[in-house]
């Protein structure tokens, strides 16, 4: 069994932040994108684990050492232009006879992914939760309910993942085809179909995208609402006397004074907060925020946003609006 992650293509969904974060390192419930990922495979005993991406190889290879055992995860840099399924064709040393799972890195995924190859199929395509099954009109199924064919609109329906029985499969597609004709699932489910794969769905537990700051946001609430946060946030709160409204993730090295933190909150390692309100945002490694009321807000790596307090009398049947 492989497992390839591609980030191959998706460098740019989260420029506009202004950080220089790799996209796989994004802060995300506690982890990264990439930790999260990674979670989710570790119990497939893989033989190799293949990080496909455009650059940032040291910066991504560092976090693995620190994170994982070495040589468990391999990063392969492939070309700039390469989408996440056309930098599959850069795998050709690790494609044989043996399963593969691909994973694109603009996904987190739940599924049992030790159970996609018990379909009896070739290729097992995994479709976003609260979707209907691609309707025969638009894909051909046989007597068993198996997509046969891509179907019109499938790009729509992905949740990310591919499974493939043989993974020189792969490389057969790649070699009869012309690269700009495989830049999305439904032109590979395409070829892999006409080679003569049995071709079925499945549908994922769940399916969280990552690709802009609205979905990030999003995605980290869902995560914390799925536990991963800080379980001793309400005992940390009172001792060191802070309100906190849970869920949320502190890192251990956090300091927080007068402060209401939460819901959906995810403080890095060395993050300072002072006098604040902050709700559903992400704050990076060693920011300073202070005198602040934040909303669906991403604050970087040792950026320092101080706002301006305000010591206020309102009388009777005032109306005030502070910006």
């Amino acid at each position: 069994m492989k497992v390839i992650i591609s980030f191959a293509g998706l460098a740019d969904r989260l420029e506009t932040l202004g950080s220089r974060r790799p996209f796989p390192l994004m802060p995300l419930a506690g982890s990264t994108i990439l930790g999260h990922i990674l979670d989710r495979v570790q119990d497939l005993r893989a033989d190799a684990h293949i990080l496909l991406t455009n650059d940032n190889q040291q910066k991504l290879e560092a976090w693995l050492q620190q994170d994982l055992p070495a040589g468990q995860v391999q990063v392969v840099t492939v070309a700039q232009h390469h989408s996440p399924l056309i930098a599959l064709e850069s795998c050709e040393p690790f494609l044989d006879d043996e399963p593969v799972i691909f994973v694109s890195g603009n996904f987190i995924v739940d599924v049992d992914y030790m159970g996609l190859s018990t379909s009896g199929a070739d290729v097992v395509c995994l479709l976003q939760e609260d979707q209907e099954a691609i309707p025969a009109a638009k894909g051909l199924k046989n007597d068993a309910g198996q997509l046969t064919s891509a179907g019109v609109g499938m790009q729509d329906f992905w949740a990310g993942v591919l499974w493939i029985r043989r993974g020189k499969d792969l490389l057969s597609a790649f070699a009869h085809k012309d690269q700009s004709q495989m830049s999305d699932i439904q032109s590979l489910l395409s070829v892999l179909h006409q080679q003569g794969l049995q071709i079925t769905n499945q549908m994922a537990d769940t399916c969280l995208e990552t690709g802009s700051l609205s979905q990030l946001l999003l995605t980290n609430a869902r995560l914390m609402q799925l536990g991963y946060c800080s379980e001793d946030v309400i005992a940390r709160s009172y001792a060191e006397e802070f309100t906190v409204l849970p869920p949320v993730f502190l890192h251990e090295s956090a300091v927080v004074n007068n402060a209401v933190i939460g819901p959906f909150v995810n403080l890095e390692a060395d993050t300072v907060v002072n006098n604040c309100v902050l709700r559903n945002s992400l704050i990076g490694v060693g920011a300073e925020v202070s005198d602040i009321i934040l909303d669906s807000s991403f604050i970087g790596d040792y950026a320092r946003v101080i706002g301006q307090g305000h010591a206020l009398i309102a009388g009777d049947e005032s109306n005030l609006k502070l910006d």
